[in-house]
């Protein structure tokens, strides 16, 4: 059974161009309340991989999380944090799930992006797409079970939505 994370991005700031969008500081201390609430989760033996989006506000929530997982000892293996272009608010939640059936599974992924594709991509690995994505919550996190990733084959794990600030 594999374990995967699906977070969105803490509450963001405006800038010039919406990729440079800052977490403001309640978006920060979401991130980190996120981060509380999934060190809790993990087995501290477990590896963990982060993956986000090239945008700012995810590459920041992503460190975030990081961060207070080492701060809560969680972590016996430093976090792997890697950045994609399949997690950008554009792209395709079915070209993602291919992608995912295709890695090399280890641990438990955090998948740290954007509005819509986080709720599309929770719907269509448990429901295959049948419903319209719902949405979810700055720093909200969702835990899918599989044994392969692929539409309508993933069970609710757990979820958390930090409290606002």
């Amino acid at each position: 059974m594999m374990r995967l994370w699906i977070m969105r991005h803490g509450e963001a700031g405006s800038a010039h161009s919406d990729a440079e969008r800052p977490l403001t500081a309640a978006g920060e201390a979401q991130a980190r309340q996120s981060g509380r609430w999934l060190a809790s989760q993990l087995s501290p033996a477990e590896p963990l991989v982060v993956i986000h989006s090239p945008l700012r506000r995810a590459r920041q929530s992503a460190v975030q999380v990081m961060e207070t997982l080492t701060q809560c000892g969680n972590a016996t293996t430093e976090p792997q944090l890697l950045e994609s272009e399949r997690l950008t608010p554009e792209s395709s939640a079915s070209e993602l799930i291919e992608w995912l059936t295709l890695q090399q599974w280890r641990g438990s992924w955090l998948l740290v992006s954007h509005m819509p594709l986080v709720a599309t991509l929770t719907e269509q690995l448990q429901e295959g797409g049948r419903h319209q994505g719902s949405s979810f919550a700055t720093a909200q996190i969702v835990g899918l079970d599989a044994d392969v990733w692929a539409s309508g084959c993933a069970s609710y794990a757990a979820s958390f939505t930090p409290a606002r600030t």
